[in-house]
């Protein structure tokens, strides 16, 4: 009889028991969905660090390429350059040879052209025997020797370029 003398404290003990219920309900889900984020999360922690991965290795990869083409690339024209220094030094030689053969034996021209192709046939020789890099060795040692001819040489050579570049005005 109690209860039906006091109806509101039985209330109060349902409202209670309803409220605990809930808080504990809501406990255990916000426990639960924390629990689930956590797992999300390293679930996309771990995806992430495996994309990385990934692109890195990728990276290097293509890297590793680029080089490797480059230094075919770089060996392609270095073969080819030294292929057409002998080609020009086998010219040269056989340009002395047409020089000296079809000058007139027996008089000064014939002398003047042995002399051209003589030349011609050593410069030759030079190119065909010699690398870039001993050439470029020369050239210095050259300028050193000889710095005045040298720097009037280049200017020519400026002047002419400067000339050839710059389009005429004809008024």
């Amino acid at each position: 009889m109690s209860n039906v003398a006091n109806p509101s404290k039985s209330e109060n003990s349902k409202d209670t028991n309803l409220a605990s219920t809930i808080s504990e309900s809501a406990n255990q889900a916000g426990t639960y969905l924390a629990d689930k984020a956590s797992e999300a999360g390293k679930f996309v922690q771990d995806k992430a660090g495996e994309a990385s991965k990934y692109m890195s290795e990728n990276a290097k990869s293509l890297a590793s390429s680029a080089m490797d083409s480059a230094n075919d690339a770089a060996c392609y024209a270095s073969k080819r350059a030294e292929d057409a220094r002998c080609a020009v030094g086998s010219s040269f030689k056989s340009v002395g040879d047409s020089i000296r053969s079809a000058a007139p034996e027996g008089s000064g021209m014939h002398d003047a052209a042995d002399s051209f192709a003589t030349g011609l046939e050593n410069a030759g020789k030079y190119l065909e025997e010699q690398d870039f890099s001993h050439m470029a060795e020369d050239v210095t040692n050259m300028i050193r020797r000889n710095p005045i001819p040298a720097i009037c040489i280049a200017a020519g050579l400026g002047f002419l370029l400067a000339r050839a570049c710059t389009p005429s005005s004809r008024s």
